[in-house]
């Protein structure tokens, strides 16, 4: 089955619908029907990276791994709130719900740890982002003081013919390079 394209105006049908294609909640298409390659070059037609950035903003504001674990185990504390049907059935029910709790907790727990590292990620490289700004304004400072400088004034003539004897040279080597 090929889903819709996720755009800011379907987001949230496609997220209460839990993205599910054979529920009729989103639109889709079988990969076998005749029309699967128009429908898919219809909904990628609708993305772009306007779009993009507005789908990555509302799931990082509303769908953060906080929110979904606190949704998760709400959805669980509600199932062990009421019982089974069959009241004979209530303990497999009640395993099947724990093993299921048990699931959730590792994964959001890997999911945690994941996020952690990335956040460990980030924070180093900005670290190394100032640094490196900083290095480079200190460079930039330096280059205007040598700039401003007597002696660099004095040398303007000499590093002009400098670079045109590098320009004459790699002229010439391209030139016999060629042949």
């Amino acid at each position: 089955m090929i889903g819709p394209a996720v755009t800011p105006a379907n987001l949230w049908s496609c997220v209460l619908g839990n993205f599910a294609l054979f529920s009729s909640l989103v639109p889709s298409q079988s990969e076998d029907d005749h029309a699967a390659a128009e429908w898919l070059s219809q909904q990628l037609s609708l993305l772009g990276d306007e779009q993009a950035a507005a789908i990555t903003h509302e799931v990082r504001t509303h769908l953060s791994l906080t929110n979904i674990g606190n949704l998760l185990l709400a959805v669980y504390d509600e199932t062990l709130r009421h019982p089974p049907a069959d009241g004979a059935d209530r303990d497999a029910e009640l395993g099947r719900v724990r093993d299921s709790l048990d699931q959730c907790s590792r994964v959001i727990h890997r999911l945690r740890l994941r996020h952690d590292a990335h956040q460990s990620a980030r924070a180093r490289v900005k670290s190394q982002n100032r640094q490196l700004r900083a290095q480079l304004a200190r460079s930039n400072s330096a280059l205007k003081a040598m700039q401003s400088s007597y002696s660099w004034q004095l040398t303007r003539p000499l590093r002009a013919l400098r670079a045109g004897l590098i320009g004459a040279a790699n002229w010439c080597r391209a030139l016999f390079d060629a042949r």
